[in-house]
C-alpha cells in the first residue's frame, strides 16, 4: 500500500475512533445544554402593537453544543449569533453581530421566569435579554438597558415571538 493510501486508512480510522468514541461520550446532553430549546424554531418577531419587525431563527447546531440565531429585520437588517452552553461555568454566552455594526457578548442562566443574557457586570451602563415561554408557540423577549451598573433596569423592546409553520 502506497504512503498516500495508509495516510488516507489513517484519516479514516481516526475519524471513525473519533465518532464512535463521541457517540459513546454524547457530549453536550445534560439538561443544561437543554435549557434554550424552547426557542429552537422559526419566528415571526412583533410588538405588542403588533407590528411585524422581523423573522429569527433558532437551530441547535454542532451536535446540539451550539445554537445558531438567524435574524432578519423587516428593514432589511440582518445579525447572527452563536450560543453556547459552558459547563465549567454554569451560564450560558451568546455572541451577537449584525448588518448594523452591533456586536455584544452576554452571559447568562435562567432567571426572571426565562432565560436572561447580560453584558458583563460593571459600573454604567449595561444591557441583558429576557427570553420567556409564553406557550410552545410563543415567546416574549424583553430587550432591557441600565445606566446604573444592573441595579434598576427600563425595557426598551418588547418582542412577540411567535412560532412559523415547520418548512421542509
Amino acid at each position: 500500500m502506497s504512503t498516500s493510501r495508509r495516510h488516507l486508512m489513517a484519516g479514516l480510522l481516526l475519524g471513525l475512533a473519533t465518532a464512535i468514541a463521541g457517540a459513546a461520550n454524547k457530549p453536550c446532553q445534560g439538561p443544561a445544554y437543554r435549557q434554550f430549546d424552547f426557542w429552537i424554531g422559526q419566528w415571526q418577531v412583533g410588538t405588542p402593537d403588533h407590528t411585524v419587525v422581523g423573522n429569527n431563527r433558532i437551530s441547535a447546531i454542532a451536535g446540539g453544543c451550539a445554537l445558531l440565531e438567524e435574524w432578519t429585520g423587516a428593514d432589511g437588517g440582518s445579525g447572527k449569533s452563536l450560543i453556547v452552553y459552558q459547563p465549567e461555568r454554569g451560564r450560558w454566552r451568546q455572541l451577537w453581530a449584525d448588518s448594523n455594526g452591533e456586536r455584544t457578548d452576554r452571559q447568562g442562566r435562567p432567571g426572571l421566569g426565562g432565560m436572561v443574557l447580560a453584558d458583563p457586570a460593571g459600573p454604567g451602563r449595561r444591557g441583558r435579554n429576557v427570553l420567556r415561554a409564553v406557550s410552545a408557540d410563543e415567546l416574549r423577549q424583553l430587550e432591557q438597558s441600565s445606566n446604573d451598573g444592573g441595579r434598576t433596569w427600563t425595557t426598551v423592546f418588547e418582542g412577540i415571538y411567535r412560532r412559523l409553520p415547520a418548512q421542509p
